[in-house]
């Protein structure tokens, strides 16, 4: 396997050898969400002081912006740039879910 030197913001992507189409070609594989278990969920209504971003959403109610992501694919949110609107209803899974779904998931590295 080809070697990424560090510091490269690629040495954490989950990456394989192409054996099918080019035979010996490094590629970089897509990161896949984990599954989240929404057995338990909070509702959250967005606010002006969120300005209609998921950072901020993710800040205030699980108390990290970086998880911005799970809120946005518990919600089947499609584009995560676009503008929420206030009094938009979201679900919000709890943190300790999002961090076993993200222990159960395997990375190939």
């Amino acid at each position: 396997m080809a070697k990424i030197e560090s510091p490269s913001r690629m040495t954490l992507t989950p990456r394989h050898m192409d054996m099918a189409v080019a035979p010996g070609r490094l590629r970089f594989g897509l990161w896949e969400p984990p599954q989240i278990d929404l057995t338990q969920y909070s509702i959250y209504v967005v606010t002006e002081a969120d300005q209609g971003r998921l950072d901020n959403v993710a800040h205030r109610c699980l108390g990290d912006s970086r998880l911005w992501w799970a809120i946005a694919y518990v919600n089947n949110i499609a584009n995560p740039l676009a503008l929420m609107v206030v009094g938009q209803t979201l679900k919000i899974p709890q943190v300790e879910a999002i961090q076993a779904a993200l222990l159960q998931q395997q990375v190939r590295i």
